[in-house]
C-alpha cells in the first residue's frame, strides 16, 4: 500500500535577553510518501471447545520518503531549509496467543473470550534518515536518530459480540531497550 502524506509542523522560540521578551515561529508544510506491506502467518491450535492456541509470524516493511522544505514565518536567522529524507524499515513479529471461550461460539454469538497474547517484535533491517537542515548562510548539520530497538510485548483482551457486531477491549504493555510502555484500546465492529 503506498499513500501520499501532506506534513505540517511549527516551531516555536520564545526566551528573554537584557529583559527584553524575545521569540519568534516558524512554519513549515512538507510532502511525503509512505508505502507498507505486511505478509503474515497464523494457525488456530483448538485443544478443547473453550481454549485455542495460535502462534503467529508476521513481518512489516515500511518506507517513508520526505521532500525537503524551507520553513516560513520567522526571523531568517530562525529559519531552516531542511533536505529530502528516506527512512525504512522491515521488522519481524513472533507471538503466542491463548483464547478462552466462556460459551460456545455459533453464527450467531462471539462468546465472552479472554486473549493473552506474549511476543517479540525485531528488526531485521532499514533505519530512520538523518535530519539534514541549514539556517540562512550557514553550515549543514546533521541529526541522526537511534537505531530501532527489538521490544517484547503483552496484551490482554476480552472480546464478545453477536450476529452482526463484535466489541474488544485490549492493555497492553512493551519493553523496548529498557523502557517500559503501556496502551488501552476499545473498538467495535458493526456489520452492515
Amino acid at each position: 500500500m503506498s499513500m501520499e502524506v501532506s506534513i505540517s509542523g511549527t516551531r516555536t522560540f520564545e526566551g528573554s535577553a537584557n529583559d527584553n521578551d524575545i521569540g519568534t515561529t516558524a512554519n513549515a508544510d512538507w510532502d511525503a510518501l509512505l508505502v507498507s506491506a505486511t505478509v503474515g502467518a497464523t494457525y488456530d491450535l483448538t485443544l478443547s471447545k473453550r481454549l485455542t492456541f495460535r502462534p503467529k509470524a508476521v513481518v512489516d516493511y515500511y518506507s517513508l520518503n520526505e521532500d525537503g522544505y524551507e520553513e516560513t514565518g520567522g526571523t531568517d536567522a530562525f529559519l531552516l531549509t531542511v533536505e529530502d529524507r528516506d527512512s525504512d524499515q522491515i521488522s519481524g513479529l513472533t507471538s503466542m496467543s491463548m483464547l478462552y471461550q466462556i460459551g460456545e461460539k455459533n453464527q450467531n454469538n462471539i462468546p465472552l473470550t479472554l486473549g493473552l497474547e506474549g511476543g517479540r517484535r525485531f528488526n531485521l533491517g532499514g533505519d530512520l534518515g538523518s535530519t539534514v537542515a541549514n539556517f540562512e548562510d550557514g553550515d549543514s548539520f546533521s541529526i541522526t536518530p537511534d537505531e530501532i530497538e527489538d521490544e517484547w510485548f503483552g496484551e490482554a483482551r476480552l472480546i464478545g459480540g453477536g450476529f452482526d457486531f463484535s466489541w474488544q477491549l485490549a492493555g497492553r504493555g512493551f519493553e523496548r531497550d529498557g523502557e517500559i510502555g503501556y496502551s488501552l484500546r476499545a473498538s467495535m465492529s458493526i456489520a452492515f
